[in-house]
């Protein structure tokens, strides 16, 4: 009997002893907590830089190909046969240079009836100054010299086929004595293409859409000529944004007088979208609230504090500031999600 009430006393003593060992390992867990915590809230590390007026231009680039300035098919009436081609490919040409020579008897017949139509109506003139015919009839006199005039005209165009441009001759279809036929595989008798100046179409989001305007000047290279800069201008702007993409296309037109640029090449267009001078940090350094309100944070005494701010527009990964900090505060670029107004921070290097 002693012996049980013995082993009972052993067994409640031991109880007792690992509570309280629990008690006082759960206690000196919380004081650690609590230690760890004043001291990572005291030493929190951040990064920093120091706020700096600049004067900063935005400069995207875009890849294009250069097209020629305009392309032109030289065509006659379908059927009619082509005398001589005057010209041959690659040659260069001028605007109104004769360029074909087709068959002339359609023009021939278009020229007698020119001159048949002019001696009536004179002839009928010279009646009416006496009273021989009516002032109608000399009118549908003059109708009919109007109509021929305008069959001779359309005739002669067709007959002797003249460059609508200046440019190359890129393609040459037919051969002297051959009848044209317009088709797929030849649309024409000969092209043209106006490679002084050339131009470059590229795409832009539309966030840009009220900095870029006709004349604006752009900086354009080319893998072909290394380091070379080809100086241009928007020439271009579409009146309307792609509601897929959400870009608008910019042409842009390039001087050619040398001719080294050529439809086809790959080209890089620079376009300085927009320049501005202030206060500048780094976008990383100014948060948001839910209610779109901005601030930031800067070292004071190793503490910081909250500032709101006024932002302006964004330079790639800087964003100007309006109002709410001057020049020389240092600001807090990172660990800002881990501290309040009044944390105590270490600024880390690396």
């Amino acid at each position: 009997m002693n012996f049980r009430k013995s082993k009972k006393l052993i067994l409640a003593g031991f109880v007792i002893v690992s509570l309280l060992a629990i008690i006082v390992f759960a206690r000196s867990g919380d004081e650690a907590a609590e230690v760890s915590e004043e001291t990572t809230e005291s030493s929190v590390p951040v990064r920093t830089t120091i706020a700096e007026t600049d004067h900063i231009t935005q400069t995207n680039s875009y890849a294009g190909s250069i097209e020629e300035w305009e392309y032109a098919y030289v065509t006659a009436t379908s059927g009619s046969r082509i005398e001589r081609i005057l010209v041959e490919e690659g040659e260069s040409v001028e605007n109104g240079q004769l360029l074909v020579e087709m068959e002339s008897t359609g023009l021939r017949q278009a020229e007698i009836q020119l001159n048949s139509a002019r001696r009536e109506r004179d002839r009928l003139a010279d009646l009416v100054e006496i009273g021989a015919v009516t002032r109608q009839q000399l009118d549908q006199a003059e109708s009919e010299l109007d109509n021929a005039l305008s069959n001779y005209e359309q005739v002669r165009e067709n007959t002797s086929l003249k460059a609508p441009i200046d440019g190359i001759v890129t393609e040459k279809y037919f051969v002297d004595g051959e009848s044209f036929t317009a088709g797929a595989e030849r649309p024409s008798i000969v092209t043209l293409m106006k490679t002084d100046p050339v131009k470059v179409v590229v795409s832009i989001s539309e966030q840009y859409y009220p900095m870029i305007e006709r004349g604006l000047p752009v900086d354009i290279t080319l893998d072909t000529y290394g380091n070379r800069i080809f100086e241009g201008e928007v020439n271009y702007v579409a009146s309307t944004v792609n509601s897929e993409s959400r870009t608008f296309e910019v042409e842009i037109r390039i001087d050619n007088p040398d001719g080294v640029l050529r439809p086809g090449m790959f080209a890089r267009v620079s376009v300085n979208i927009d320049e501005a001078e202030g206060l500048f940090l780094p976008a990383s350094a100014v948060m948001r609230q839910a209610d779109g309100r901005r601030y930031v944070y800067i070292l004071d005494d190793e503490a910081v504090q909250r500032v709101p701010v006024v932002v302006g527009p964004r330079f790639e990964e800087r964003l100007m500031i309006l109002d709410g900090i001057e020049a020389g505060a240092e600001v807090i670029t990172e660990g800002s999600a881990r501290i309040n107004n009044g944390s105590k921070v270490r600024v880390v290097t690396q």
